[in-house]
């Protein structure tokens, strides 16, 4: 198959703006350059998008091919042709993959100066001297009478992406997923030049209460002594009644690590270490390796002669564990309820730590340390009342999964994976309903929201894995029999009572079997990705329960006896520390360093690509002239929940319609688990949206008659 870089100089992006109309499309096919006017490109890209024979490739390739769906809208059917046979291939895609494969992804420098550098030393010019930003003056005047520094910044584009494509194919072997991973990223940016509208009154009365809420908390701090009078924020006073909070079994377990730390960090430990580097000629990483295989073989129960052969069979001489051992060993991370400690031993007193404490006081000092961010955020989504906020999809991270961020000026956007509700209310008085960010985003006209969130998702690829490595999972059984996890655990190892009891109970208001089920949440949801009951407690009190560590024991206890699968799976798991493990079915390659990698990289991983899929196929029936959702348009993208723009006239036939294509997508991934999802129609955003249909009236599909949940207000 032949290879073809191609690039495109569109007109300059403004705010709010859909997928940029072309000016110019410049190609390289390693040995040949070209430019070609907008007038007479059409031709080429119907050419060469129609050839089965020719891949696809540039850097930020998503952005050139909306461009071309945008300036040749009858072109949008082949574009989506290429995509679904793996003939367009993503520079950036190829490159994060690659260094996600090797355990080095960066946080920046995948755009095409960035590559260039990084792979032939070579700094391009991006600055507004180039014609970068230019081409809309040379629109109206043909190729052959551009300047030449124009034609040739646009031809070098396409050259140096051919170029750094070769160097992509020099770990072919590496990319299994690239062609299906630039398709996601065509279609999330699809979801970006749509964007989303937001609320004029609703945007003024978040930025009314955010103000209203920071003068609160500023006054109730300075009152508690955590602000001075001339306004200077009092770390300390806010870390002794962050301690005066703890339990006090955990206050005492957070004094000794404190000593233990200090004791560590003294000035004669620190020579003692350097001494022991120095007779031994240990570098930092090796004197780290020695301490880490030290601390593996004190752990095991064995007697001294078996710990000294053991040391010594791995490379290290017996003088050195002598003298590792009179060394003060570092304590190991404290973490509990929220709380940490940084390495000099000061109690941290972030904002997570000062919300999960539950003291309103050091929830107050986490608002008003976070003051301008809140109120630059709340500001923000104003803007959304007259253009469309946008937000920047990153795709894929190291999990596999999407990250969003607030797009690059004169873009706007903000994070749109993490929407909390009531930035502002952290505290609320009287009962007082502060209004959310989401509740300020609302549909454009003639349309209403929809969200599908896949039900389970997460523990779905779990049971899916368990089944393909141990050939049974409790957890596919439960989740297949359409059972709810979570009222199954608190029915069999919380209260003793059959499945069949709880739910009749549940149904009828039991508070106990409620209480119950939402115990069981806590390890359901903390305990997937390899953690220990420690981490109980903290997933509690952010869900407004408080545990003991008997009760988190005990909750330990009961999650592995109901699932049994989930520890043998982390044995599985923990075989890839320190080497490259393959997602089954999309074989993408990520390589694991820790043990939370191990045990959460492989379920995550695999609902990201499921998800992602579903993106896709959504895209292609949005966009497509034979697409069952024409009209309708995905606008944002959360993990394993999408948020539509139904169109009013088609909203319920259309939810049914879309639901089907991510059940039927992330099947594929999944083959051996149920997969459900249900649509919510709301006329804002909302995080509680729920199903509501017609008693008895039926869409034009057949299908239960979709009804809006909730209003606006």
């Amino acid at each position: 198959m032949s290879k073809l870089s191609i690039d495109t100089e569109t007109h300059p992006i403004a705010p709010g703006y859909a997928a940029p109309r072309q000016i110019c499309t410049t190609w390289s096919d390693g040995k040949r350059n070209g430019i070609i006017h907008v007038r007479d490109a059409y031709k080429f890209w119907r050419r060469t998008l129609r050839d089965q024979s020719t891949t696809i490739c540039n850097i930020q390739l998503h952005f050139d091919a909306a461009s071309v769906c945008a300036t040749w809208p009858d072109l949008t059917d082949d574009m989506f042709a290429a995509y679904e046979a793996g003939r367009m291939r993503c520079g950036v895609v190829d490159q994060r993959l690659l260094d996600i494969t090797n355990g080095k992804l960066q946080k920046k420098g995948y755009s095409l100066a960035g590559q260039m550098k990084r792979h032939f030393g070579v700094e391009r010019a991006k600055g507004e001297d180039t014609w970068r930003l230019r081409y809309n003056e040379l629109e109206h005047l043909p190729v052959e009478e551009w300047p030449d520094d124009a034609a040739d910044y646009a031809i070098r584009d396409a050259s140096n992406a051919y170029s750094l494509s070769n160097v992509h194919d020099e770990n072919a072997d590496l990319l299994r997923d690239n062609t299906r991973q630039a398709y996601a990223s065509f279609a999330l940016y699809l979801m970006s030049c749509r964007g989303i509208r937001t609320d004029r009154s609703k945007c003024l009365a978040l930025i009314c209460a955010t103000q209203k809420e920071l003068k609160r908390c500023h006054k109730l701090c300075v009152k508690h002594g955590l602000i001075t009078d001339k306004g200077k924020k009092s770390r300390k006073a806010a870390q002794l009644r962050l301690v005066e909070s703890l339990p006090k079994d955990t206050r005492k377990r957070l004094e000794d690590t404190v000593l233990k730390i200090k004791a560590f960090n003294s000035r004669r430990e620190k020579q003692a270490r350097s001494q022991v580097q120095v007779n031994y000629g240990l570098s930092d990483k090796d004197f780290g390796r020695a301490q880490r295989r030290l601390d593996k073989l004190l752990a095991k129960d064995i007697d001294h002669v078996e710990l000294l052969r053991r040391w010594t069979k791995s490379g290290w001489p017996e003088d050195l564990y002598r003298d590792m051992r009179s060394l003060v060993r570092k304590p190991r991370p404290f973490q509990a309820l929220g709380v940490g400690l940084t390495k000099t031993g000061q109690v941290s007193v972030n904002a997570n730590a000062c919300r999960a404490s539950l003291d309103p006081v050091l929830k107050a000092f986490a608002t008003h340390t976070s003051a301008n961010t809140l109120l630059k955020k709340a500001q923000r989504m104003l803007l959304g009342a007259s253009i469309p906020l946008q937000t920047t999809y990153e795709n894929p991270i190291a999990t596999g999964r999407v990250s969003s961020r607030a797009s690059d000026a004169p873009l706007i956007g903000d994070n749109f994976m993490n929407f909390r509700r009531g930035a502002s209310a952290l505290e609320k008085e009287e009962h007082i309903e502060l209004p959310g960010q989401r509740e300020c985003i609302i549909p454009r006209k003639d349309f209403t929201f929809c969200s599908i969130d896949l039900d389970a998702a997460e523990m779905r690829a779990f049971a899916q894995l368990a089944y393909w490595e141990l050939g049974w999972s409790k957890l596919r059984d439960v989740l297949n029999a359409g059972r709810d996890p979570h009222l199954a655990l608190a029915a069999k190892s919380i209260l003793g009572i059959k499945y069949s009891e709880a739910l009749r109970r549940l149904q009828a208001g039991d508070p106990e079997v409620e209480r119950a089920r939402q115990y069981a949440k806590i390890p359901n949801f903390a305990l997937l990705g390899g953690g220990g009951w420690r981490i109980l407690p903290d997933y509690a009190r952010a869900a407004g329960i408080t545990l003991s560590d008997a009760e988190a024991q005990e909750l330990y206890k009961a999650f592995h006896e109901t699932w049994p699968e989930v520890a043998e799976m982390h044995k599985v798991f923990k075989r890839y520390i320190h080497k490259r493990y393959e997602h089954p079915l999309s074989k993408r390659i990520r390589y694991i360093d820790r043990y939370a990698q191990a045990c959460n990289n492989p379920f995550q991983g695999l609902i990201a690509d499921a998800a992602k899929w579903a993106v896709c196929r959504l895209a292609h029936a949005e966009y497509t002239s034979r697409g069952v959702l024409r009209g309708s348009y995905s606008v944002l993208f959360m993990h394993d929940e999408v948020i539509f723009e139904m169109v009013n006239e088609w909203r319920s036939e259309h939810a049914w319609r879309a639901t089907k294509i991510m059940i039927d997508a992330v099947q594929e991934y999944l083959p051996d688990m149920i997969v459900k999802a249900k649509p919510a129609l709301s006329l804002c955003l909302m995080k509680g949206a729920k199903t509501v249909t017609h008693p008895t009236k039926k869409d034009r599909d057949g299908n239960p008659l979709l009804l809006v949940y909730g209003d606006a207000a």
